[in-house]
């Protein structure tokens, strides 16, 4: 575009089924823009305004790109849309391709105008328009640097998801939020890191592994990881063993050499690098494979940097590597190896495994908490100690009294029994089977209500009983629409308390009795990483929170110390108001 010339130029929209809809403001293109961020449609009065992206889910895109370091002025970012007609939305109705493909041209004109440094796409349609590929896998390119056909290289691009999406599944922010770690990154001249292609050797005989030995002990540190038949730890078998040694250079242990992976962990000097070794440590130990030398894992070294984020490796790849997305750099048809198929699928796995661990070598050096003094310290003076001492914690594993929780769990089976069958004569006089059926178009009803059924509960709650939750889900009848009735039916509360009942049962007893080991004890899985305050979590099973059992007894009972040992409990006291105390200096606190 050149001179004074108006943007977007109309000159393919005859005979476009878009024509009919209201076009956008053209303009002419401002000048010194760093940031263009292209939405999917406009509204009508969008259009006639040319203001765009406004409304909650903009809050969302502003407030995140402030959030990692983006600028937001309008002398700075440039807000547009890939459609330049305000072509209605209808809900199951994909926008047609040919509006897509003819706006293409407009944007990709808008975007040469603008010259912007850094462009961000957002959503699917944006995504296909700007890209001008109605059949564009849109999770290939989300989340990553990917070059706009017929646009400069040195204009950046990065596609993700649109903040609307937030707005309805929450769950999503994480991910939005590393795109715009991501595009933070390049925006303040961070390259698009080449990952490069791995390459791998599988140690096939004990002479190979030696030579393997001998040229580690030259190194000064390596990055591991492993591969097994499970998640669980207890029922995981050793599969493959990947050792990066360099850049895109690894050494692969495969099973039938596993009898030697402790003379790789023998070698002096040599500092190992894992993510989330926790649980690798776990399998080895559990299998008598060695046990792992906890240096350094990446997943507590970008915690330090970013504790309210995600630190899986592929999330650490994609934000610091812009690494390709992992199903489809690597043949994901494996998730369920057994040893039986451990050798159809042995290649699969020995790519898996070398990516893994050339990516968190790469990691170590691209994170570098060595650059903040102060997170440096927290890294290497308390998480990773922790982290070695959890590892061992949850080795030794907690004793349990199967027969103190047997006994529990029949009281549980006998409370529940006793909580249904008052919930049945209560439903009694609105329960019609007959009727049910009419109204849900169900083939067939029991003879008495069955509370455990989503749509007979629903059924209930919103035809016969006619309550009206303050919460409104739909048809839902989750726990939180249900507390929300008010005045509450005795009938309703009497659910809550069956399902309450029922969650503590399946918790805390069988909970505890499904994950006890072949020696009688619970091995935990303690996390550092987690929560956001720094506090302590677990899972499976959640040995923190052991309650009094409702009406039965107290779960904390079935923990048991082995014989000539005692328990002892201990606790800080007001241990966040102390430490607030002692950094404010507030003489009322310190009181």
């Amino acid at each position: 575009m050149q001179g004074d010339q108006l943007c977007p130029n109309f000159t393919n929209c005859n005979g476009c089924r878009g024509n009919v809809y209201p076009k956008v403001k053209q303009y002419v293109p401002p000048k010194g823009i760093d940031i263009m961020v292209i939405g999917d449609i406009p509204t009508a009065i969008e259009a006639k305004k040319g203001r765009f992206l406004e409304g909650p889910a903009a809050d969302i895109l502003r407030q995140t790109m402030k959030k990692v370091g983006l600028p937001t002025d309008p002398d700075k970012v440039f807000f547009t849309t890939a459609l330049k007609c305000a072509f209605p939305k209808i809900k199951g109705k994909q926008i047609p391709a040919e509006v897509m493909r003819n706006c293409h041209k407009h944007i990709v004109e808008e975007i040469l105008a603008v010259q912007p440094k850094l462009v961000l796409v957002l959503g699917k349609t944006a995504i296909q328009t700007v890209y001008g590929d109605t059949s564009i896998k849109v999770q290939s390119v989300m989340g990553r640097v990917t070059p706009i056909p017929g646009i400069p290289e040195d204009i950046k691009a990065i596609p993700t998801i649109h903040p609307a999406m937030i707005q309805r599944a929450p769950g999503e922010y994480k991910p939005f939020y590393a795109t715009m770690q991501l595009a933070a990154n390049i925006y303040r001249g961070g390259s698009t890191y080449d990952t490069g292609e791995v390459a791998y050797q599988v140690l096939e005989t004990d002479e190979m592994c030696d030579a393997a030995i001998r040229l580690l002990s030259t190194k000064k540190r390596v990055a591991a990881d492993i591969e097994t038949t499970s998640l669980d730890y207890r029922e995981a078998e050793f599969l493959v063993m990947g050792i990066c040694f360099e850049k895109n250079k690894v050494f692969i242990i495969p099973r039938h050499m596993r009898h030697r992976i402790k003379d790789f962990f023998a070698i002096p000097d040599l500092m190992w690098t894992w993510q989330h070794g926790k649980y690798d440590s776990k399998v080895l130990w559990r299998r008598k494979l060695g046990t792992v030398p906890l240096h350094h894992d990446v997943m507590y070294m970008h915690y330090v940097l970013d504790e309210t984020s995600q630190h899986d490796l592929e999330h650490l790849a994609k934000v610091f590597l812009h690494a390709e997305a992992y199903k489809y750099k690597m043949n994901q048809n494996f998730k369920a190896v057994t040893l039986e198929t451990y050798e159809q699928w042995f290649d699969s796995l020995c790519e898996r495994v070398a990516v893994d661990a050339d990516y968190t070598y790469q990691l170590h050096e691209a994170i570098l908490v060595e650059k903040e003094p102060s997170l440096s310290k927290v890294y290497h003076k308390l998480l990773i100690p922790a982290a070695s001492f959890l590892t061992r914690v949850e080795q030794n594993g907690i004793l349990i009294d199967p027969e103190l929780l047997e006994s529990y769990n029949e009281e549980y089976d006998k409370r529940l029994e006793k909580i249904m069958q008052e919930i049945i004569e209560l439903a009694a006089p609105f329960w019609d089977p007959e009727q049910y059926m009419q109204d849900t178009g169900s083939k067939s009803a029991p003879k008495h209500f069955n509370p455990g059924s989503p749509k007979q509960m629903s059924w209930m709650i919103f035809k016969r009983l006619k309550l009206k939750p303050r919460r409104k889900k739909g048809q839902s009848t989750g726990k939180d629409v249900l507390k929300s009735i008010e005045p509450r039916h005795p009938l309703v509360d009497k659910v809550l308390e069956y399902r309450s009942v029922a969650k503590e049962q399946s918790t805390y007893v069988k909970g505890l009795l499904k994950w006890r080991d072949v020696d009688g004890r619970v091995r935990s899985t303690f996390s550092l990483h987690i929560t956001a305050t720094g506090r302590l979590s677990s899972k499976e099973p959640n040995v923190q929170n052991l309650p009094n059992a409702f009406g039965v007894g107290n779960i904390r009972k079935a923990v048991i110390p082995p014989k000539g040992y005692i328990l002892m409990d201990s606790d800080y006291s007001g241990a966040e108001l102390r430490w607030l105390a002692c950094l404010s200096g507030c003489p009322v606190l310190t009181d």
